[in-house]
């Protein structure tokens, strides 16, 4: 129902109570209009001393650390692990195997009753019969088109053709931010430090680590500048003047019960269809 459109509703959690953060808004005393992300346990129970966090500062925050996530040796990375799902995901897949098993079987009986037709054979139970098997095989040969037009076979350079197309997007636009936080982004969960700073951890899809890093709570810059795989604090001079990058083995967090990886690759295939 909310008019402002949110880009981490239900990604982004509180790191204190671990509950999901909520939009919401704000009318200054010169009737500004601000938009917030609140802990939905502070804002109903009062049982939580998390502080808001502007809508726009955590949106691109978050989707400028995702632009610099996306590498193109990490788009060759995505691409090998999406082809191996989408090959596990054939390979595992038990509904088309027998429904093409259906298919031959009704193909067999249908074959045996014309065999019966032709040496004379005739009835109304056997034409009957002949009929069902008919429309029964016509069934599952619908049911086989949707089954497999649900399982595309993916080819690499079609997955780096269009991860790639993410290299170059306008971070200003919003439409591009969605699309880069749908895509990259599994969860977000944020924490207020003792020294005035927030502390952010995200979980990204088709990837095991997971990152933290620290930020002041104002001021705007490019965080790939700041990238940096060492496990150390760095200073440096405008937004990210201090960072903390930790890296780590951890199962992604998938609020829908979804893996991670099963979800960013149907966004692949789906885009992959829309050509």
């Amino acid at each position: 129902k909310a008019k402002v459109d949110y880009l981490l509703a239900q990604k982004i959690f509180c790191g204190h109570c671990g509950s999901p953060m909520v939009g919401e808004s704000g009318t200054s005393k010169t009737g500004s209009v601000h938009n917030y992300y609140s802990c939905s346990n502070r804002k109903r129970f009062h049982t939580c001393d998390k502080k808001a966090i502007r809508k726009e500062f955590i949106e691109r925050v978050v989707a400028e650390d995702a632009m610099a996530f996306l590498t193109k040796d990490k788009i060759e990375q995505l691409a090998d692990m999406a082809i191996k799902q989408n090959q596990e995901e054939l390979e595992n897949d038990k509904i088309i195997p027998a429904l093409r098993s259906k298919i031959y079987d009704l193909d067999k009986s249908i074959t045996n009753l014309l065999k019966l037709v032709e040496k004379g054979a005739e009835s109304d139970t056997l034409a009957a019969r002949l009929t069902d098997l008919e429309n029964q095989k016509r069934d599952c040969e619908r049911r086989l088109v949707f089954a497999e037009d649900d399982y595309i076979k993916l080819e690499k350079e079609h997955i780096v053709w269009w991860l790639s197309k993410f290299l170059n997007g306008d971070i200003e636009d919003e439409e591009f931010r969605r699309q880069l936080i749908d895509l990259l982004v599994n969860s977000v969960t944020v924490w207020d430090e003792p020294d005035g700073w927030f502390k952010i951890t995200t979980v990204y899809n088709l990837d095991k680590n997971i990152k933290t890093f620290k930020i002041k709570p104002e001021g705007s810059s490019n965080l790939r500048s700041y990238r940096s795989p060492k496990n150390h604090p760095r200073k440096e001079d405008g937004f990210f003047t201090y960072c903390l990058f930790t890296l780590q083995s951890s199962k992604p967090r998938a609020p829908n019960k979804r893996s991670a990886l099963f979800y960013s690759l149907n966004q692949i295939i789906h885009a992959y269809r829309a050509g």
